[in-house]
């Protein structure tokens, strides 16, 4: 953050969802693994790898769509 234009707001906008999405992820794979039940283990690694996927094939038209909304609030 202190290397970026970011504001502090944003900043902890993004970090708390990121981490609570990681750390519900974590508790949950978690869970499954500790109880043997393989295939709801499989079926969360499944959805958490789809997220994954499209957040990269789609993060240049985020990214952009994010610069838009910065640079439309500049002016």
């Amino acid at each position: 953050m202190g290397l970026s234009h970011m504001r502090v707001g944003m900043f902890l906008l993004i970090s708390t969802v990121g981490r609570v999405f990681g750390t519900i992820m974590l508790s949950v794979c978690g869970s499954f693994a500790r109880n043997h039940e393989k295939t709801a283990l499989f079926i969360a690694f499944g959805i958490t790898g789809v997220i994954v996927l499209l957040a990269y094939l789609y993060k240049d038209k985020w990214l952009a769509a994010l610069k838009k909304r910065h640079i439309g609030r500049r002016h």
